[in-house]
C-alpha cells in the first residue's frame, strides 16, 4: 500500500518543482518555445478547477481538491481493486494534491503547457497525472479488475 502514496508523493513532488520552475522562468502570461507548432509554455495562473470552471467560486475549488484526495487516499487504503487500479489512483492523487497545493501557496493553480495545434485550455503536470490516471483507472476497472489479477 506504501507504493501508491509514494507514486502520489512523487507526482506531487514533481508536479511542484516543475511549476516552480516556471515561475522563476517564465513571467505571468508570458510563453516560451517548447514543440514549435505543437506545445508552448505559457505561464497561466487559474483561479478555477478544470477548465477555469468555478473561477470566481473564492474558496469551493480548494475545498473539493480536499475532499477529492481525501476520497482517493480511503480508496487505495480500503478498495479491493487490483494493483494497477490503485497505482492508477495514486497517479490521481498526485495530481491532486500537486494543484491543492498550488491552492493554498498561491492562491490559483499554475498552469504552463498550451496546445498550438488546437484551441484548448492551458493545463499542468498534475492536471495530465489526473486526466490520465482516471482513463487508465477506468480502462482497466470496465476490463481487467476482477478478471484473474490478484489484488494489490
Amino acid at each position: 500500500m506504501v507504493l501508491y502514496f509514494i507514486i502520489a508523493a512523487a507526482v506531487a513532488v514533481g508536479d511542484q518543482l516543475f511549476k516552480r520552475w516556471i515561475i522563476a522562468n517564465i513571467e505571468p502570461y508570458g510563453k516560451m518555445e517548447l514543440i514549435p507548432g505543437v506545445v508552448g509554455l505559457t505561464h497561466v495562473h487559474n483561479t478555477g478547477s478544470a477548465f477555469s470552471m468555478f473561477a470566481k467560486a473564492g474558496w469551493i475549488p480548494t475545498v473539493l481538491s480536499v475532499v477529492l484526495a481525501a476520497a482517493i487516499a480511503v480508496f487505495i487504503v480500503k478498495a479491493r481493486t487490483g494493483r494497477f487500479g490503485k497505482i492508477c489512483a495514486g497517479a490521481v492523487l498526485g495530481g491532486a494534491v500537486g494543484n491543492l497545493l498550488d491552492r493554498l501557496f498561491y492562491g490559483h493553480v499554475v498552469d504552463m503547457f498550451e496546445l498550438e495545434f488546437i484551441k484548448y485550455p492551458v493545463f499542468n503536470v498534475a492536471d495530465c497525472f489526473i486526466v490520465v490516471g482516471v482513463i487508465a483507472f477506468f480502462v482497466y476497472f470496465l476490463f481487467f479488475d476482477g478478471k484473474g489479477q490478484k489484488n494489490g
